[in-house]
């Protein structure tokens, strides 16, 4: 299983740097087996705006 990105509604003006805000389901994190636990990191999203 893949996890599916967040759709997100970015104003104009704004530029995603970086996007891994992933959709995930806390009631299956329940142990440390669970199978995308790799994949939950400090920087899930960075925008600039210019």
């Amino acid at each position: 299983m893949i996890l599916k990105l967040v759709p997100l509604r970015i104003p104009g003006g704004w530029y995603v740097v970086l996007n891994d805000f992933s959709e995930a389901s806390p009631e299956e994190f329940v142990t440390d087996d669970y199978e995308h636990r790799w994949e939950f990191k400090e920087d899930i999203l960075q925008l600039r705006n210019e």
